[in-house]
């Protein structure tokens, strides 16, 4: 499913619970089936993730996933964890380069240090 229409789907889900729209429990039962579920780390990073069980969708229909919420886990399309694992990787690269950058700071100012006391 591209992102345009899993947010549609999501959209429309939301939508036919609030009741906005009638109800359609085929397209609702698909949403429910294209969701995964993971844990949140306390860094707010995702963990693996996993489709849902049958009891984790059927809460989902009935509008009880605030019971799974509250224990740490997150529930979201495959494209928005992925999203979130791209941003993890990128993260962790970003980090890599400030303390590579910080460390040949340092080098060339030992070297410098160095260069001016054999003088």
């Amino acid at each position: 499913m591209t992102p345009p229409a899993g947010r549609l789907q999501e959209k429309l889900f939301a939508q036919r619970r609030a009741g906005l729209r009638p109800q359609d429990a085929v397209a609702d039962e698909q949403h429910v089936t294209s969701l995964i579920i993971f844990k949140v780390d306390s860094n707010g990073m995702p963990g693996p993730a996993r489709p849902l069980d049958a009891g984790e969708r059927a809460m989902v229909l009935e509008g009880r996933e605030v019971d799974l919420l509250l224990h740490g886990f997150e529930i979201a399309r495959l494209e928005v964890y992925d999203a979130r694992q791209a941003e993890r990787r990128t993260g962790r690269n970003e980090v890599k380069a400030l303390k590579l950058e910080a460390e040949a700071r340092r080098a060339s100012a030992a070297a410098a240090k160095w260069r001016n006391s054999s003088a």
